[in-house]
């Protein structure tokens, strides 16, 4: 059963892609877990190796789970799996010291590592670990079929990643435990985790390999102006929200930064991840997966932007040309 969240969380995505010189009719399914499955979707064959590896086991009373989980050998997973103390942010030796504290009580793991009992009179927190609902989400990917190129977003999303079930109180419930609404840590409000926390990753399904991967957006603002970084070059993180948009064509990779993100939108160099040119959206950020098509001879992508509840600000449709 599903104690991490981890329901297939966008459509698959069809792909007719080359393997050791024989044509393969694929089907690539992302997951919240940072892997891309492929299949031969004529018959459900794996293309490449999936192994059954041992991962941790649950300690909750009552509970228990698989022994093993489906890690495929090929692609290798496009974003960051498992949690460990070297995983914290570091950008001064205060702000780690303030993040190696503020992790202290919660369980650290690879990827698959069941929740465990929250109980503040031990000091236990639950399980911190990730994608978390990161990874891939329904934002799903896009597919160049002349090159056999995927092109996959993703989020390191650290403030969705723990994981805690607790003894609930007497006559709340038949259940005798329950999940936990944790609050993820925070060094005052910064991520817990060293960034890129989001980030885009192009793979070559002919050979099930990484081409390349790039953040995905600039350093937020309030990342940038953070009191307890005054001082600090702060390298470039990415958005701390949802994954990117993504629409390939002929030549470029357009990408907005979802939600959560900045205002902007982008078109990036497919065969590099190099953006080559951007602009700032109307009030926010695009959250809907870019579109295009041509009227009258001439090409347009369109997308939509958030709104502003605050303003009473309508979300947009905002189409973009070449002049």
């Amino acid at each position: 059963h599903d104690i991490w969240d981890y329901d297939v969380p966008s459509a698959p995505i069809l792909a007719d892609i080359t393997v050791d010189g024989r044509r393969i009719k694929a089907v690539v399914q992302l997951t919240k877990m940072a892997f891309a499955y492929v299949f031969d979707r004529t018959n459900g064959t794996p293309v490449w190796p999936i192994d059954e590896r041992p991962v941790p086991q649950s300690d909750v009373p009552g509970e228990k789970t698989s022994p093993t989980q489906r890690f495929p050998r090929k692609p290798p997973a496009f974003d960051r799996q498992g949690m460990s103390a070297a995983d914290v942010i570091d950008f001064t030796p205060e702000v780690k010291e303030m993040a190696l504290k503020a992790i202290e009580g919660f369980r650290l793991g690879p990827v698959f590592t069941p929740p465990s009992m929250v109980d503040r009179a031990s000091g236990a927190k639950g399980t911190l670990t990730f994608p978390g609902s990161g990874g891939a989400n329904w934002e799903g990917g896009a597919f160049d079929p002349e090159t056999g190129f995927l092109y996959v977003a993703s989020a390191t999303r650290a403030d969705t990643a723990v994981y805690g079930v607790v003894k609930p109180e007497p006559g709340q419930t038949d259940l005798s435990i329950v999940g936990t609404g944790s609050i993820a840590p925070t060094v005052q409000q910064l991520p817990i985790v060293k960034p890129p926390w989001n980030r885009i990753t192009a793979i070559d399904l002919n050979k099930g390999d990484q081409v390349w991967q790039v953040v995905n957006g600039d350093t937020p603002p309030a990342v940038k102006n953070h009191p307890l970084l005054r001082g600090v070059t702060v390298p470039k993180t990415g958005s701390t929200g949802r994954a990117a948009l993504l629409l390939v064509t002929r030549t470029l990779l357009f990408a907005g930064e979802g939600y959560n993100g900045q205002p902007f939108f982008r078109a990036l160099d497919k065969k590099t991840g190099e953006t080559i040119w951007e602009t700032q959206t109307p009030v926010g950020p695009p959250t809907g997966v870019p579109m295009t098509y041509l009227y009258r001879g001439k090409q347009y992508v369109v997308v939509a932007v958030e709104g502003d509840v605050a303003t009473r600000t309508a979300s947009q449709l905002v189409a973009f040309t070449l002049p």
